[in-house]
């Protein structure tokens, strides 16, 4: 595992705080692994049951590899 990788797992438990948070961190993971269309799955099922701040997916820079992706833009402009 990477350093990078190991240090997100280890500042992100996965706690069951909600079903949203939970497709969020997976989306995230996703991402840090390089699996950019399951990340961007999982943060489409998270927007679709709830999750819809528009500046944490356009601010956090953990989403940085999937901002030239067209699903994660047309996700991002569709939020409120």
């Amino acid at each position: 595992m990477s350093r990078q990788l190991s240090s997100w797992v280890s500042l992100h438990s996965f706690r069951r705080v909600g079903w949203r948070n939970e497709r969020t961190a997976l989306g995230k993971l996703h991402t840090a692994l390089g699996r950019v269309e399951p990340a961007i799955e999982c943060l489409e099922k998270a927007a679709r049951n709830g999750l819809t701040h528009k500046g944490w997916h356009e601010h956090d820079s953990s989403l940085d590899p999937l901002r030239g992706h067209p699903r994660f833009q047309e996700l991002v402009g569709n939020l409120d």
